[in-house]
């Protein structure tokens, strides 16, 4: 009823799902004669493919691609190619970042164990040990801190790759 009727804009929502394959042909043809606006909601490619412009609504955005439906898929299949690879950059990023930060704490562990090493075997006075003591510990804790900011930085720089990522274009 709604094609037999004048329209300037018509919306299908799922148009093919009960059709079969004549159907499927005659509205593909009723599609492709049309002179009115056409807003098409389905997961149809074959439909798809007669259309001028695609919209896709996801979780976080509505965007507009100007093409066809083919190109529009190999696009969004690159560009989800894209944020996997800023993922797995960030990731690799982090695990260096944590390894590095990991090392030095360990370096510096070693230079206190020496130091106490070294005090112990009274090659200095106990004042003075004592004062080196204090300013390795005061040392270890400022890498600490700064482990745990550089740490949380390359976290965070995972965490906005992943919430750039968009879903998987795949149903499972």
């Amino acid at each position: 009823r709604a094609l037999a009727q004048p329209r300037e804009f018509l919306i299908l929502d799922e148009p093919t799902n009960d059709l079969d394959r004549d159907g499927r042909e005659a509205l593909l043809a009723i599609v492709h004669s049309l002179r009115t606006g056409l807003l098409v909601i389905s997961h149809d490619r074959e439909l798809l493919r007669c259309m001028d412009d695609i919209l896709e609504l996801t979780p976080k955005r509505l965007s507009r691609f100007s093409g066809a439906f083919d190109a529009f898929w190999a696009n969004r299949l690159e560009e989800r190619a894209r944020q996997l690879d800023a993922l797995r950059v960030a990731k690799n990023q982090r695990r260096k970042t944590e390894r590095a930060e990991q090392e030095k704490l360990a370096r510096q562990q070693k230079r206190m164990q020496a130091g106490a090493r070294s005090a112990r075997s009274g090659g200095i006075p106990a004042i003075i040990a004592g004062g080196l003591t204090r300013q390795a510990e005061v040392t270890q804790g400022r890498l600490q801190v700064a482990a745990q900011r550089a740490v949380g930085e390359a976290a965070g720089g995972v965490d906005e790759a992943f919430a750039a990522l968009e879903a998987d274009p795949f149903l499972r």
